[in-house]
């Protein structure tokens, strides 16, 4: 799903407010000298008009707030399509669509170190239907389930620990004084509540899969590393504002808070298949379409911004990221977007003209004598 800048949203409020406030004020001080006028005439009903006036100016700061309130809120509604080997259980990567090829290796590396939520996840579908013999039907998760959505919240993690640096790397107006890093040590809960999160980030000399790789002050900081099976190692942060808080609600759900504006990250399963098309499984993915499960992971990322900063571009440099990095995490990770992205309509088209072509062709070489037989049948 798509979704408009908020920073671009601001500049159009600020100019049409703008416009809206020289007017008002025009109309205010008319209006006050045509009250004072009235007042002069009718002393005794000054209380009335006063009144009006009031009126008047409730009315206006409805029109603004109808216009300013819903642009502080934006959300985006992500559907993703987590494609599981049905026999194996392995998450499949798709070629270019990065959310499955993520997932795919994420799975890999936690089953390398923690053989036990490795079988977890290929011993156990996400839900489990009992009670059908007797009609009393129950509908329950599994703790595959829960792998599942802490890793498509380490997906988004990930992707922002990624889009935070490399922007404020090369964003020359932002002051690294008005800037702090969170790690690993400085938030331990969130990085707790996650287990890839908690894993991947754990330091090398602290894992027994990375015992021969060397690593220490001679050798520089390691951002990222592959090891042996597939076990993987990111250095997480998270660079943000100066006052940023990073914290989980009662439901579990990520989220950053600053003084412009706060971040939430909610990610779940949702029971039933994802509709993925069967001819898309047949011909880019080259396999049976029975032998797949088709799983929907929903991400939704909201975000409300102060009122504040609605109106003002102070501070803008350190909160504009937020719209690349929702069109970023959108094109990664929602498979419409990536059907779009890959022109698989107008590849579909041209499979079925190309298809149509070649039994024009078969037929077009068909001899006089094979024409006669088909006739006589």
């Amino acid at each position: 799903m798509r979704t408009g800048g908020k920073t671009n949203e601001f500049g159009a409020i600020r100019s049409e407010l703008g416009q809206l406030i020289i007017g008002a004020v025009i109309i205010a001080l008319g209006a006050g000298i045509v009250a004072s006028g009235i007042v002069q005439i009718f002393a005794a009903k000054a209380l009335p008009v006063t009144l009006f006036g009031f009126g008047f100016l409730c009315v206006g700061l409805l029109v603004a707030a109808w216009r300013v309130v819903p642009a502080r809120a934006g959300k985006v509604q992500i559907d993703a399509a987590l494609l599981i080997d049905s026999r194996t259980r392995v998450p499949i990567s798709i070629e270019r669509y990065d959310f499955s090829s993520r997932i795919f290796s994420y799975i890999k590396a936690l089953s390398v170190e923690n053989k036990a939520l490795g079988k977890v996840w290929s011993d156990n579908k996400f839900y489990i239907l009992s009670g059908l013999d007797t009609g009393d039907v129950k509908l329950s998760s599994t703790e595959s389930k829960k792998i599942a959505i802490e890793a498509a919240e380490y997906f988004v993690l990930d992707s922002l620990s990624t889009h935070l640096t490399d922007y404020f790397n090369q964003e020359p107006s932002a002051d690294p004084e008005k800037l702090v890093t969170f790690e690993r040590d400085d938030v331990p809960e969130i990085f707790a509540k996650n287990r890839f999160l908690d894993l991947f980030s754990r330091p090398m000399n602290e894992r027994e899969v990375f015992s021969k790789t060397p690593v220490g002050p001679g050798y520089g900081k390691v951002v990222s590393a592959s090891g042996p099976g597939g076990a993987r190692y990111d250095h997480f942060d998270l660079v943000l504002p100066k006052g940023a808080k990073i914290s989980r609600d009662k439901h579990g759900s990520f989220s950053i808070s600053t003084k412009n504006f706060t971040l939430k990250v909610d990610c779940d399963l949702q029971f039933g298949s994802h509709p993925i098309p069967w001819n898309f499984i047949k011909y880019y993915m080259s396999k049976k379409f029975e032998s797949i499960d088709q799983e929907k992971v929903s991400i939704e990322i909201s975000v409300m911004f102060s009122i504040v900063q609605v109106f003002s571009k102070s501070g803008i440099q350190y909160y504009r990221w937020v719209d690349d990095f929702l069109e970023k995490i959108t094109h990664q990770a929602d498979f419409e977007e990536f059907l779009q992205d890959i022109g698989w309509e107008t590849a579909l088209t041209s499979q079925f003209l190309t298809g149509m072509k070649k039994v024009n062709l078969l037929s077009r070489k068909r001899t006089p004598a094979d024409q006669k037989t088909s006739k006589a049948n």
